[in-house]
């Protein structure tokens, strides 16, 4: 399951490279936000929180919604 996800969130090549929907899926990943979160600071320099909005708060909906899904879905067993 991982190899995939590698291979999608620019890690080793860049979306542009990808045909349209997987570039798509690919850009909305959280794994391809850390991605280019990191590279924008350590490489780029990059410390505007607003310049780094976009990536920060598609990262912030993904926790809302995964945290959501596992409220919704996990139940203790007695």
């Amino acid at each position: 399951m991982n190899l995939p996800l590698v291979f999608l969130s620019e890690i080793f090549f860049p979306l542009s490279a990808l045909p349209g929907p997987l570039a798509a899926l690919g850009a909305l990943l959280p794994s391809t936000q850390m991605v280019r979160l990191i590279r924008e600071t350590l490489l780029f320099g990059a410390t505007d929180p607003w310049q780094l909005s976009g990536g920060l708060l598609l990262l912030a909906g993904w926790t809302f919604a995964t945290f959501a899904l596992s409220l919704w879905r996990f139940r203790w067993h007695h």
